[in-house]
C-alpha cells in the first residue's frame, strides 16, 4: 500500500506538472498574441496605399468608359418601319445594342429610338416621341468583365430637345451577389430644361458593393413618357471612374494610341508604385502566417504532452505502467519551448524589420515625386513597427517571470487532488451499485409499457382507423357509384357544365395552370405576337407527322426576331416552370429566351429580365422537349419573348409549340391554359354535350352539337304542357298514355281495343271490326265484310250472298235463282205442286215449270189448260 501510495503521489505531481505546462503554454500563446497584436498596424501600409491612390484619382480625370461613343460605322440591319408618313431604315452601331423595340404591338408603324446622320454635322441618337408614342425607347451597351467595380461613376451627354418637358433616365444593369439582374443603384433622372441648343448635362452616380465582378455589366439610357411632343437627341456619352465633371473623350480603345506621353507616364508610374505597396501588402500578410505558425506549434506539442501525461496516470493508477519522466524533464522542456520561442521571434521580427526598412526605402523616392508627406507616413510606420519588436521582448520576459511564479503554487494543489482522487473512487462504487438497480428496475418497467403501447396500436388499428377507411369507402360509393355503369354514369354528369368541367381539369393538373394562352397555336396566332409578322403557322413532319400546325420563327438577316406572348400575372418570389417543344434547321445561329416582366404599377414593357435560355440550338432532327426553371423574384406580371439570333446562311427557323408555364419546379406533360381546355372539351362533347336550364315554371334538358343548334330536347312546363324535340324517341319496355295526339307516326304493330281515325291509309288492313263512318277502298280484296249500308262504285267478286239485293240494272252471263221475283214474274217453288216455276203474279195463271209436280208433264201452263 506505502508503495502504491508513492507511486499515485508521484503520477499525480506528473500530472500537475503536466497541467502546469499546459497553463504556462497557453499563457505564453496568449503572451504571443498579445505581443504581436501591434502587428496589426500593418493594416497602416494598406490604407496608406489606399489614401494615396485615392488622392491621385481625384487629381485626374477618368477615361471614358464608354466605346464608339460617338457611333461610328453605322450599319443597317435591315428593318423598316414608317411613322409620321416617313419610312426609316433601322441602323445599328458597334458596341451599341439594337434599339428598334420588337415587342411593342404594330412595331412597324410606330416611332422607335433610332442613330441619326442627317439632322446634325455629327452622328446622334434619337428619342423621337413626335408622333405621340410613349412607349419604351433606350440606348444600351455593355462592359467587358473587370471594366465596372464598385464605387461612384460620373455620367455625361450632350443634349438637344425639339421642346421642353423631355428627360434621360440611366442606370448600371449588373448582376448582384444572387446572381440576378437589376438597376440595384437605381436609375438616375436629367431633366432638359433648355430647348432649341446643345447643353452637357451631367451627374454622378454609383454601383453598389455587391455587383458581382464575374459577369459583364450593361448600361441603359432610357428616353421616353415626353409631357410633350417632342424629339431628344443625345450624343458623346460618357461615364468615368469618380466623381468629377469632365468633358467628352473617346475611350482608350477608341484613341488607338493618342493618349499623350504625360498621361501614360503617370499611370506607368501608379501603377508602379501600386506593385510596390501591392508587395508590402503581400510581406506583412505573411507575418501573420508565421505568427499563426508558431501559435499552431506550441498548441500542438502542448495537446500532445498533456494528452501522453494523461495516459501515464491512468495507466500507472490501475498498475499498469510505470513513471518515464519527472517534473525536472517537463521543466526543461518548457523551458527550451520558451527559449526557442524568443529566438525565433526576436529573429523573425529583426528579419521582419530590416525587409520593410528595406523596401521602405526602395520606394520611398518614387512616392516623394508625387506626394512628399508620404515619406514621413512611412518612416512613422517603421518607427511604430521597432516600437512593437522592443515591446514583444519586454512582455516575453514578463511572461516568463509568471511561469516561475505559478510553479509555487501546485504542491497545494497536488495535496487537494490526491484526497479528491480517493474520495471521488468510493463515491463511484457506490453510485455504480445504485444504476446497476435502477438499470434493471428500468428495463422491467420499459418491457410492460412496450406491450401497453403494443396492445393499444393494435385495437386502434382494428377499430379507428378501420371505421375511418370503412366510412371513406362508403362516402366515395355513395359520390362515385360500386359499379362501373354507375361510376361513368355519375362522372359524365359532374361534367355536364363548363365551371364543373374546370374543376375536374384542376384534379388532374399537376403543378398549377399553364398561364399561356393558345400555347399550342390552335387558335392561330391569337395572344402571340413577332417581328414584322414573321411568326407563321405551318406543318412539319417532326410534329405529328405533319397534321398539326406549330409556329415557325424565320430570320434571314445576322439580327435578332422576335416571338412574344400576352402578359400574364406572377407570383412573387416563386419558383416557376417553363416547358416547350421544338427544333430548327442548320442555318439557325442560336437562340434566346426571355422572361420580360415587370412590377406591378409600372408602365415600361419590362423593367426585369431573366434569361433562361442562352445562346442554344435545338435538333435539326426530330421534336426536342426542353423544360428551365426560374424564380419570378419581384415580378407581378411578365412575358415569354424567344429570340431567333440570325443565320449563318439562307433563312433561319426556328420551330416552337407546345408552351406550358406553370408554378412548380419539376417537368410535366403538356396541357393547355384552363380557357383553352374548356374550350376544347366544349368541342368535343359537343355531339353528345347535354344542357340543362332551369327557367321560371319550366325545366329543359337539351342535346347540342354546335351553338344556339337544339337537335333534340325536353321542355316540362309548369302548366302540364310538356314537349319532346327530337328525330327519333325510342321507348322501350311496355308505355302507357292516357291521351295522345299523334301527327305523325310509323307503327309496326299497333294493338287497341279501339281505334278512331278521320282517315286509315294501309297496304293490308287486318282487323276483327272497323268502325267508321266512311271506308273506302281503292282496288281492294276483301275477304269477309258487312256493312249496313255500302256504296261500292265497281264490285268484283268470285261469289256473293246476300239476303236482298237491289239493282237497277243487272248483267250476268249466268242467272241461277231459286225463288224471287222478275220482271214482274214470280220465280221458285210453289205451294201447289213440286219443281220449280215462273209464274204470273197469280200463281199458275200462267206458267213455265221444270216438267215436275202435279203429274203434268207439260212445261207451260196457262188459262187454256185448265
Amino acid at each position: 500500500m506505502k508503495s502504491l501510495e508513492t507511486d499515485t503521489q508521484n503520477k499525480l505531481n506528473q500530472k500537475l506538472s503536466q497541467a502546469e505546462f499546459e497553463v504556462r503554454a497557453s499563457g505564453i500563446r496568449q503572451e504571443i498574441l498579445n505581443a504581436t497584436k501591434d502587428k496589426a498596424d500593418k493594416t497602416l501600409v494598406t490604407a496608406e496605399a489606399g489614401k494615396l491612390r485615392e488622392e491621385l484619382t481625384s487629381l485626374s480625370v477618368g477615361e471614358n468608359l464608354f466605346v464608339n461613343s460617338d457611333f461610328k460605322n453605322l450599319r443597317d440591319n435591315g428593318q423598316r418601319y414608317t411613322a409620321n408618313g416617313k419610312t426609316y431604315q433601322n441602323m445599328i452601331a458597334p458596341y451599341w445594342y439594337n434599339p428598334y423595340n420588337a415587342g411593342i404591338p404594330n412595331a412597324q408603324n410606330i416611332q422607335h429610338g433610332y442613330f441619326d446622320t442627317e439632322t446634325f454635322s455629327d452622328t446622334v441618337f434619337a428619342f423621337n416621341e413626335s408622333d405621340g408614342s410613349r412607349h419604351w425607347k433606350a440606348l444600351s451597351t455593355d462592359f467587358k468583365i473587370g471594366v465596372i467595380s464598385a464605387g461612384e461613376y460620373y455620367f455625361s451627354a450632350d443634349l438637344y430637345a425639339t421642346d421642353l418637358g423631355t428627360h434621360i433616365k440611366f442606370g448600371f444593369y449588373y448582376h448582384n451577389s444572387t446572381g440576378k439582374l437589376n438597376f440595384y443603384a437605381g436609375r438616375t433622372k436629367i431633366e432638359v430644361t433648355e430647348k432649341g441648343r446643345w447643353t452637357r448635362l451631367g451627374i454622378d452616380l454609383k454601383v453598389n458593393d455587391d455587383i458581382d465582378l464575374t459577369k459583364k455589366v450593361q448600361f441603359y439610357i432610357y428616353g421616353y413618357n415626353f409631357a410633350s411632343n417632342s424629339i431628344l437627341y443625345l450624343k458623346k456619352p460618357k461615364v468615368s471612374k469618380g466623381r468629377l465633371k469632365s468633358d467628352w473623350s473617346p475611350a482608350l480603345e477608341d484613341t488607338e494610341g493618342l493618349i499623350t506621353e504625360a498621361k501614360a507616364t503617370f499611370e506607368r508610374t501608379a501603377q508602379g508604385l501600386r506593385t510596390d505597396l501591392s508587395a508590402i501588402q503581400e510581406y506583412v500578410n505573411k507575418d501573420g502566417q508565421r505568427q499563426e505558425a508558431l501559435q499552431r506549434y506550441t498548441r500542438e506539442e502542448s495537446t500532445r504532452q498533456a494528452t501522453a501525461v494523461r495516459e501515464l496516470v491512468n495507466r500507472d493508477f490501475v498498475g499498469k505502467a510505470t513513471y518515464q519522466e519527472d517534473v525536472k524533464g517537463i521543466n526543461q522542456r518548457i523551458e527550451a519551448v520558451k527559449t526557442s520561442a524568443n529566438k525565433d521571434i526576436a529573429s523573425q521580427i529583426a528579419s521582419y524589420r530590416q525587409s520593410v526598412d528595406g523596401k521602405f526605402t526602395d520606394i520611398s523616392s518614387q512616392i516623394t515625386t508625387y506626394k512628399q508627406d508620404v515619406g514621413g507616413q512611412i518612416s512613422g510606420l517603421s518607427n511604430r513597427l521597432t516600437s512593437s519588436e522592443q515591446g514583444t521582448t519586454t512582455q516575453i520576459s514578463n511572461i516568463s517571470n509568471r511561469i516561475n511564479s505559478n510553479k509555487q503554487g501546485t504542491d497545494n494543489q497536488i495535496s487537494n487532488l490526491k484526497t479528491q482522487v480517493a474520495t471521488n473512487k468510493d463515491n463511484a462504487e457506490r453510485q455504480m451499485g445504485r444504476i446497476s438497480d435502477q438499470v434493471s428496475a428500468n428495463k422491467a418497467n420499459a418491457d410492460s409499457q412496450f406491450a401497453n403501447v403494443t396492445n393499444q396500436l393494435a385495437r386502434k388499428v382494428e377499430t379507428t382507423d378501420f371505421q375511418r377507411v370503412k366510412e371513406t369507402s362508403k362516402l366515395y360509393e355513395r359520390i362515385l357509384g360500386n359499379t362501373e355503369n354507375g361510376i361513368a354514369d355519375k362522372v359524365a354528369r359532374m361534367a355536364l357544365t363548363n365551371q364543373l368541367f374546370q374543376v375536374e381539369v384542376g384534379k388532374y393538373s399537376v403543378s398549377g395552370p399553364n398561364l399561356i394562352k393558345n400555347s399550342d397555336f390552335k387558335n392561330g396566332t391569337n395572344e402571340w405576337g413577332s417581328t414584322q409578322n414573321l411568326g407563321r403557322l405551318v406543318k412539319h413532319s417532326f410534329y405529328h407527322n405533319g397534321q398539326k400546325d406549330l409556329m415557325r420563327l424565320s430570320n434571314a438577316t445576322k439580327n435578332e426576331n422576335f416571338l412574344y406572348s400576352h402578359r400574364f400575372n406572377l407570383e412573387r418570389n416563386t419558383d416557376y416552370v417553363l416547358n416547350f417543344r421544338g427544333f430548327n434547321n442548320s442555318a439557325l445561329a442560336s437562340y434566346d429566351v426571355y422572361i420580360l416582366g415587370r412590377r406591378a404599377g409600372e408602365s415600361d414593357g419590362f423593367t426585369i429580365v431573366k434569361k433562361v435560355v442562352s445562346s442554344k440550338k435545338l435538333s435539326t432532327s426530330r421534336c426536342e422537349d426542353v423544360s428551365v426553371t426560374f424564380n419570378s423574384g419581384e415580378m407581378d406580371n411578365a412575358y415569354i419573348r424567344f429570340d431567333n439570333n440570325g443565320s449563318s446562311s439562307g433563312t433561319a427557323d426556328l420551330y416552337i409549340t407546345e408552351v406550358d408555364l406553370y408554378k412548380g419546379y419539376k417537368p410535366r406533360t403538356w396541357q393547355p391554359h384552363p380557357e383553352d381546355a374548356v374550350a376544347d372539351a366544349n368541342k368535343k362533347l359537343e355531339a353528345t354535350q347535354t344542357k340543362m336550364t332551369q327557367l321560371a315554371g319550366s325545366w329543359v334538358v337539351e342535346n347540342i352539337n354546335s351553338a344556339g343548334d337544339i337537335i333534340s330536347g325536353i321542355n316540362l312546363g309548369a302548366n302540364g304542357h310538356n314537349r319532346f324535340v327530337g328525330k327519333l324517341t325510342h321507348i322501350t319496355g311496355e308505355t302507357l298514355i292516357d291521351r295522345a295526339v299523334i301527327k305523325s307516326a310509323m307503327v309496326d304493330k299497333l294493338k287497341t281495343a279501339n281505334f278512331e281515325a278521320g282517315s286509315v291509309t294501309t297496304t293490308i288492313l287486318d282487323a276483327e271490326a272497323v268502325t267508321a263512318d266512311k271506308v273506302r277502298f281503292d282496288a281492294a280484296f276483301i275477304r269477309k265484310m258487312i256493312a249496313n249500308d255500302a256504296f261500292i262504285d265497281q264490285l268484283t267478286s268470285k261469289r256473293i250472298f246476300s239476303t236482298k239485293v237491289e239493282s237497277v240494272i243487272s248483267s250476268s252471263t249466268f242467272l241461277e235463282a231459286y225463288q224471287g221475283r222478275i220482271g214482274g214474274f214470280t220465280l221458285g217453288q210453289f205451294d201447289q205442286g213440286g219443281g220449280r216455276w215462273i209464274s204470273g203474279v197469280n200463281q199458275f195463271s200462267v206458267g213455265m215449270g221444270n216438267g215436275a209436280g202435279h203429274g203434268v208433264p207439260d212445261s207451260l201452263l196457262g188459262e187454256l189448260g185448265k
